[in-house]
């Protein structure tokens, strides 16, 4: 159950983040790095 939750999480997060990034991609590219950016260091 803990599981399924999280991956329930997990797939709204990553739909959530893809449309951030769209947004950043349309309004703010430089934002998109950083981004990137915090992602490879966790």
């Amino acid at each position: 159950m803990w599981r399924s939750y999280m991956y329930c999480g997990l797939t709204t997060a990553r739909m959530s983040l893809q449309i951030y990034q769209l947004f950043n991609r349309t309004y703010c590219p430089s934002a998109q790095e950083e981004l990137t950016d915090h992602s490879s260091k966790e």
